[in-house]
């Protein structure tokens, strides 16, 4: 494609208007089989085409005797086209943002109105660990209960490699872990980071449960370690303050772990 059909075509019109268009500029005022020949257009179509570009402004037609001939408009015309169209972006643009609060409003109503969204595989759930860090903020609590184990097979190693635990723990942030594995817990707090760690193990054998759940602020994440991997994102303030209440209620009944040396063990309540 030349140059000057692709600018054409980026202010706007067809590639068959643009043919037309060039070849009507380039031979003056002509018959519409000329135009045609010239453009490399059919007689039928460079018609539509004129009749097009004529309703643009950019073509104009003549009577000489019982022949009609027809002409490109100057190309001064086009540059006044582009700026009328610029103009009427700008009016649209104006109207959008006259009507954006009210669209937000409707967006936000409701007070609780959850937003549910849906991911699958291990590539939406790296997606959605990735949106939990860019949820973080220094001074935070997070709460989490997950099956590392099943954490473990699907990520690999929880202690090696995991860049999303080294987003987490580069952030000022407090996590409380409620967890089964039949493996000893990595010693992360260990390591000079920004966060802490406090770690409740729960009997594998009465909660057998395999995924994962992460509450930070709003937002409810959960993940499904079974089957087809999904994971979950709820926001609503409402659902989020419930779900936190039954996590308190579990952290008090759980085990605490004492994390040290790469060994966990029991510490009295």
């Amino acid at each position: 494609m030349h140059t000057r059909e692709k600018e054409l075509q980026n202010l706007g019109l067809t590639d068959k208007e643009s043919k037309v268009y060039l070849a009507s500029l380039e031979l003056g005022e002509s018959a519409v089989q000329d135009i045609a020949r010239k453009a490399g257009v059919n007689r039928a179509t460079t018609y539509v085409m004129i009749e097009q570009l004529t309703a643009k402004g950019l073509m104009s037609s003549v009577e000489r005797g019982k022949k009609r001939f027809f002409l490109a408009e100057a190309p001064d015309k086009l540059s006044t086209r582009v700026r009328l169209e610029i103009t009427e972006l700008e009016e649209k643009l104006s109207g959008f943002k006259r009507i954006l609060p009210d669209l937000h409003s409707l967006y936000d109503t409701s007070g609780e109105r959850p937003r549910v969204r849906f991911f699958e595989g291990e590539a939406g759930l790296l997606s959605v660990a990735d949106e939990i860090h860019e949820t973080l903020e220094d001074g935070l609590e997070v709460l989490q209960a997950s099956s590392l184990d099943d954490y473990i097979r699907i990520f690999g190693s929880y202690s090696k490699n995991d860049k999303h635990l080294e987003k987490v723990f580069s952030k000022a942030i407090h996590t409380r872990l409620l967890f089964t594995s039949d493996k000893p817990l990595t010693p992360r707090t260990q390591q000079s980071h920004a966060a802490t760690l406090e770690a409740r193990r729960l009997p594998k054998d009465r909660f057998p449960f395999q995924g994962e759940m992460t509450i930070v602020k709003d937002k409810i994440f959960l993940y499904a370690y079974t089957g087809k991997l999904i994971a979950v994102v709820i926001e609503s303030a409402t659902l989020a303050q419930l779900v936190r209440a039954i996590y308190e209620l579990a952290w008090t009944g759980s085990e605490k772990i004492h994390i040290e040396g790469g060994h966990h063990k029991p510490r009295n309540q």
